[in-house]
Parts: structure tokens; sequence; C-alpha cells
């Protein structure tokens, strides 16, 4: 896949268009033909037809890792009735990372969907959009190969089962509603701890875990047993859904996405305290996080510290803009998409190895209409006149604007925790835990240091601690007994005082 990026690399350098058309008297490229079945029942298609194509994934529209990019082909049409050909290969098809004349040559999987549901952030798998079944053919080097697929079947709704532990929670936001102007539900799954049933007059603490980009309620999985106690402590586990229209709600009061973070306080949080008996006391909200989750757990507790008694955000996106994955976007000139040399820069990396570069993201998602670019421009940016995220920086030089940088700035959590420390310090003292793996694959580590050096200069109580491995270090091995006992440590300390004082009334 390195040698098939080369030419998208330069075209998106120079501003050409990443697919070229045939030159004149060449023979007939490659083509694919996406039809909409008639039985599905609709009169036609307007949107982006979406063709995804992998080496190794047989269902390639459910691939969403933005450490393997696959091969996709897009095509906007308009009112092309059910049944007629919607044809990707010629000139204004748009693809990455090279059109389908270019396409390295081999067996893949391929597999149409249509873009039907602008809400969804990820068109692979929103319920609901017509897409086709995958197909295992011989494409590219130099084939004229036709294809034929049919959208005669929708992505379906595979929503976490309710059993007598897992509880699903959807609730109208009437401030996401009033932003949008239109119902948005607040989705949650909750597992319920073992003698919830048999103690119906007890109240529990709550661990709100906020899971990382392309979490979805119908990516939860359930089980049919109790929520496993955090070191030794029942709780009623919540996973609230973080998706939205550009990916990942960060549950922060957004210009673009609305209300998101007040939603789940002032809405979701007390619904959640009446239906499941949740003690409704700040020292009883455990918050947790990984990846956009630890970001958003940590801006949580950050913005509402009134609420929420501690947090543990394991590898969090960047919480310091002076090393947003490796670029100090304060700094004057300054490059996302390129360094000094004008080498493209990693946005993943396994070892030494730099597996894919944030070039090849933003080429990407304009064939997706969206992606991680795009949602962190979404959550931490100002809102263009047409709704869209106001762009931070140029797709096509990597200039960052410091006008964005601009309205960045109020959500620089860094910034925000050292400008502010006076006032949040009572609040905060040694109730966040922040870890990072020197080696994370996405530059993580880097802007952690530079919180963690800043907090320290304050005298802070802070807990942040760079672990020997990778983005995922977090997940396995004795780093997670630690946190959460000293975490459940706090909460017992606090109960039980809170019962001594009960008795001696």
């Amino acid at each position: 896949m390195r040698s098939q990026a080369l030419p998208v690399l330069a075209a998106v350098a120079l501003g050409l268009p990443a697919c070229r058309a045939p030159a004149p008297g060449a023979p007939a490229g490659p083509r694919l033909e996406v039809r909409l079945d008639p039985a599905l029942g609709l009169a036609g298609f307007s949107g982006r037809v979406l063709v995804y194509l992998s080496r190794l994934e047989p269902e390639p529209r459910t691939l969403n890792n933005p450490a393997r990019l696959e091969p996709v082909l897009g095509l906007d049409v308009r009112d092309v009735p059910a049944g007629a050909a919607m044809v990707l290969g010629g000139p204004d098809t748009l693809a990455w990372p090279t059109s389908l004349a270019d396409l390295e040559g081999g067996a893949w999987w391929v597999q149409a969907v249509l873009d039907a549901d602008p809400d969804a952030p990820f068109p692979g798998t929103a319920p609901g959009n017509p897409c086709s079944a995958s197909a295992r053919v011989e494409l590219g080097g130099g084939r004229a190969t036709r294809l034929e697929l049919v959208c005669d079947r929708r992505v379906p709704a595979t929503y976490p089962e309710e059993t007598r532990w897992v509880r699903r929670v959807e609730l109208r936001s009437p401030r996401l509603s009033r932003f949008r102007g239109e119902d948005v539900v607040l989705r949650a799954l909750v597992h319920l701890p073992a003698g919830w049933y048999d103690e119906p007059e007890r109240e529990w603490p709550l661990f709100l875990f906020v899971s990382g980009f392309g979490a979805t309620l119908e990516g939860f999985r359930s089980v049919d047993w109790p929520a496993p106690p955090l070191s030794g402590e029942p709780y009623v586990a919540v996973y609230p859904d973080p998706s939205c229209p550009w990916g990942h709600s960060g549950f922060l009061d957004s210009d673009v996405n609305g209300p998101w973070g007040s939603a789940l306080v002032e809405e979701l949080l007390p619904a959640l305290e009446r239906e499941f008996r949740l003690v409704p006391a700040r020292e009883a909200r455990f918050l947790a996080g990984h990846s956009s989750g630890a970001w958003a757990a940590l801006a949580l507790m950050a913005h509402h510290p009134e609420t929420f008694g501690a947090v543990w955000a394991s590898s969090p996106d960047p919480v310091d803009f002076r090393d947003f994955m490796g670029v100090d976007l304060y700094a004057e000139g300054a490059n996302l998409l390129f360094d000094a040399a004008g080498r493209p820069r990693p946005f993943c990396r396994l070892g030494s190895w730099d597996v894919n570069y944030t070039v090849e993201h933003a080429a990407r998602e304009a064939v997706l209409r969206g992606g991680v670019l795009a949602f962190f421009e979404a959550l931490l940016g100002a809102r263009a006149p047409d709704g869209s995220p106001q762009r931070l920086f140029d797709r096509a030089s990597g200039a960052v604007d410091p006008a964005a940088v601009a309205a960045w700035r109020r959500n620089d959590l860094s910034l925000a925790l050292r400008t502010r420390w006076d006032e949040l310090g009572p609040w905060l003292d040694g109730r966040l835990l922040l870890t990072v793996g020197d080696k994370d694959n996405f530059l993580l580590a880097g802007s952690l240091e530079l919180l963690r050096r800043e907090l320290a200069a304050l005298g802070a109580d802070v807990d942040v601690r760079m672990l020997s491995g990778d983005h995922f270090s977090r997940l396995g091995g004795p780093h997670a007994e630690d946190p959460t006992g000293r975490l459940v440590g706090r909460f017992r300390a606090w109960r039980d005082l809170r019962d001594e004082a009960r008795e001696g009334l």
C-alpha cells in the first residue's frame, strides 16, 4: 500500500485531484456498476455511492480502523432511479489511495454502500443504509474488470441485547434537540451489579466509561451476567453512546456538535440516578475512558468538577495543543501534514515504522465525508456558516489556520487546567489519574508529558504515568487494578464518613 500511497501524496500536496481521467484514446478501464434494487422499496437515490475494498476483510464496509486504511471509492449522484447503474471508475469518481485504473492488482473484497443517512458518522455500518453483498474479485493491475454490485439489503441494526443484567437507555435530549432542530436521543448501555435486584433499597455508585472514536451503541456488546466489581466494589456501569454526525461527541459543549456535555450531566445523569438507584453524590461518580473517550472523560471532569469524584483517563487524545500528534499548533507556520523538510507527518506508528500518514487520512476522508481529522475539527473548533466544522488546516498544503487555532484554544485542556488551577485545584487535586504508553501509536505521549510538567510546576497532586507500551497498554496486565483501587478507596472513605454522620444523627 506504500507504493499506492505515493501518487496520492503528491497529488494532495500539489492540490491536484487524486484520480486521473484516462488519456485520450486509451482503452476503457475498469468500472463498477452499483444498482439500487427496486425490491427495497426506494424510488431512487441521491447522495454518495461508496465502494469499500479490502485485501483481508470479507465485509469491507465494516472496517473502521485508523491504523489500517483500505481503499475506498465514491461517486456523488442525484435522482438516480432504482435499477439504474451508477458507474464508478470514470473521471468523476473519488478514490483513495488511487484510481480504480491504477489499483494494485490482485484479489479484493468489494462491497457497495449508499450513504443515505447524513447523520450517521460511519456510512458502512449505519443501520438502514442500502448495501450490497461482498464479492471477492480480481481487480487492478491493468485489468479492464466490469463488476456489478446490487444494493439489495440494508445495513442491519445490531443493538446490544437487553438481558436481566444489561439495559439499554434511550432519552430524548431537549438541549440537543433544540440545537439540531430535530429530535436527538441520548443512548447508553447499563450493566447492573450483583445484588441490584436483591437489595431494592440500596443505592449504588456509578462507573461511567466513555468509549473511543468509532464507538456506537450498535457496536456495544452485552452479556447476561452482572457487571464485575471494580477492586471489590460493586458499581452500576454505564457506557454512554458517544457517536454523533461528526464521529464522536466528546461529551463536550461544542459549537458544531451541540451541548453534549450539558446534556449528559443535566439530562442523562439524573435519569440514570432515578432509574438505577445511583448514589446522588459527586464522590460516588467515577469517570473513565480510553483514547478519544479518555479525552472526553478528562474534559467532563474539568468542566464539571462538582459533578464527578475522580477520573482515570488512559491514552487520551491530545490534551496540550503544543503537541498535537507531534505538531505545535500555536507555532508560526505550523503544518499538520508535512514537516519542515517536506516529509509527510506520521499519523500512526508501530515502533519506528510509520504505518500511515496524516496526509493519507485527509485524502481518504474526502471520499468518506469524514473521519478522525473532521472529528477533531467538529469537537474542538468553530462552526462554519454552513454548519460544518471550520477547517483547522489546508487539505492540500497542510498549513494550519491561526484563526481556527484561536477558536481551539478554549478546548486546550492543559491550558485550561494550568491557567485556572487556583479555581479548579480544590476540586481536582488528587482526583486525576492519566496514563499513556511511551510508544503510543498515535503520538499522544508528548502531549500528556507537557500537561504533567505544567501541573507539576504548580504543585498539583495529579498522577500522570508513562507506561512502557503503546496506545493500548492500559487494557491488560497490572495497570488496571492499582488506579481503580485508588479511586474506589476514595469512594469508600467518603462513604464511611457519610455513614458515621448518619448514625450520629
